[in-house]
């Protein structure tokens, strides 16, 4: 667990939805970045003087950011103790993954509804494919920070496809809380390597315009994916 004097370095955003948040909502957009950048683990204590410093907010502004996020699942208050990142159990892991499943399945049957000729956009195939190279690469590097960094821009991609706005939001917060079952998992680096090669299967059924097989594909993993996960936290609690 991160020393909780300490304040970690501010992850990059994933992409804007809408209007520029300022305010409670910035605040929120900031520490979920944080959240899905694998900055903050589960069961870590905010500092909130240090934060509010560093966002450059009232201490009250970034309570209502803090309240936002722990409607979202990602943050809890504990009475007299202060704000702590959730810890998700195996019943959070199970929610999350019926909701990856409902929400990126279903980009991908509105992306093959928006596409023209029956394709996908060359440049979004060429982004899947540039992102596998990349943790590939990092793979063979040992560099499994950047593994999951990619990984989480690799399913952010996936959303964004069909461009619906509201979809991209809710696939931020999922992703937010996905990263934080990876913390949890009792090796998450062997985790995130092996979602390399299913990230990858992905990317021809996509190129090809079999948006239906892809789905497939991807329903399968994320259900493999699931029990991979909970496996991982169980170990982790027995050990």
């Amino acid at each position: 667990m991160t020393d909780a004097s300490v304040v970690p370095a501010e992850a990059p955003a994933g992409p804007l939805v809408g209007k520029v948040a300022t305010g409670a909502e910035g605040c929120a957009s900031r520490l979920r970045a944080l959240v899905a950048g694998g900055d903050l683990a589960p069961g870590e204590q905010l500092v909130e003087v240090a934060l509010a410093e560093r966002f450059g907010v009232s201490r009250n502004t970034l309570r209502e950011g803090f309240r936002v996020l722990a409607s979202e699942g990602l943050l809890v208050h504990r009475p007299h103790r202060g704000v702590f990142v959730h810890s998700p159990s195996v019943e959070d892991v199970r929610d999350l993954y019926a909701a990856r499943r409902a929400v990126e399945c279903g980009a991908l049957r509105e992306a093959e509804l928006r596409a023209r000729g029956g394709l996908a956009p060359v440049e979004e195939v060429d982004r899947l494919e540039g992102l596998v190279l990349r943790a590939q690469k990092a793979v063979h590097e040992g560099d499994f920070r950047a593994v999951g960094d990619l990984n989480t821009e690799f399913h952010r991609a996936l959303i964004a496809m069909p461009g619906v706005p509201t979809l991209t939001e809710w696939g931020e917060r999922l992703l937010a809380r996905a990263r934080l079952a990876f913390r949890s998992h009792e090796v998450p680096e062997r985790l995130h390597a092996d979602f390399v090669p299913r990230n990858a299967s992905l990317v021809p059924l996509l190129a090809a315009g079999d948006f239906a097989a892809s789905a497939r594909e991807l329903r399968g993993y994320l259900a493999t994916a699931e029990e991979d996960v909970v496996g991982g936290i169980l170990a982790a609690r027995r050990g």
